[in-house]
C-alpha cells in the first residue's frame, strides 16, 4: 500500500525498491522478489475492493539488469531509476 499523499504524474515515474530495507529513504515494498522469475501486480483500491491495474511476469534475472516499459511492452535493458 502506497502512503497517504503518494502519487505519480501523466508520463512520471515513481520507483518501488522491491526488498526489505524499510528505513532507507524512497518507497520500499518490505519483501523481495524471487530471481528466478515470477509475477508482480499493481491493484488500485476501488469502493468494491481490488482491481488490478498492471501486471508483470518476469523470468530469469540477469546481474545489473532491469525490466522496463518501453512503448507499451516490457523489455530488459539497463537500470535507469526515476529516468
Amino acid at each position: 500500500v502506497f502512503p497517504p499523499g503518494a502519487s505519480i504524474e501523466a508520463m512520471g515515474r515513481l520507483v518501488v525498491w522491491c526488498d526489505d530495507n524499510t528505513n532507507a529513504p524512497g518507497l520500499h515494498t518490505g519483501f523481495g522478489l524471487d530471481n528466478d522469475g515470477q509475477t508482480v501486480g499493481l491493484f488500485a483500491v476501488t469502493a468494491s475492493g481490488f482491481q488490478l491495474s498492471d501486471t508483470i511476469t518476469f523470468g530469469l534475472q540477469v546481474r545489473d539488469r532491469s525490466l522496463g516499459r518501453v512503448g507499451g511492452t516490457w523489455v530488459l535493458n539497463a537500470p535507469t531509476p526515476g529516468g
